[in-house]
């Protein structure tokens, strides 16, 4: 079983092809849907939960240095952290930016 999850595919291969269609482990694998499961979740509660900028802020730190650390195995997923977060925080500004303007409004008025 330690060799089936932590070998990689080192068989020689005849074509170019079938060596890529192996290049991976099943630990690899294992470890790319775990984050894909991860980065899923994220997106649905930081939708559900997440409605100031603080919690935001907070959320994405706590990500960051997880998506570094997961750096470690090989697995460092940094990049797609930013399409989870940029949304809510453009929302999150242009709403602030919005009120900002109705009151500046409201007052010139």
């Amino acid at each position: 079983q330690f060799l089936a999850i932590f070998r990689g595919s080192f068989a020689p291969s005849t074509s170019s092809s079938n060596n890529q269609d192996h290049s991976f482990s099943l630990l690899s694998m294992w470890t790319a849907r775990r984050v894909q499961t991860f980065l899923a979740s994220l997106n649905s509660n930081m939708i559900s939960h997440v409605h100031d900028t603080a919690t935001l802020r907070d959320a994405l730190d706590a990500s960051s240095f997880f998506a570094s650390s997961m750096g470690r195995v090989g697995a460092d997923f940094q990049s797609l952290l930013a399409p989870i977060f940029e949304p809510l925080l453009t929302k999150m500004i242009v709403g602030y930016w919005s009120d900002g303007l109705n009151g500046m409004s409201e007052t010139l008025k």
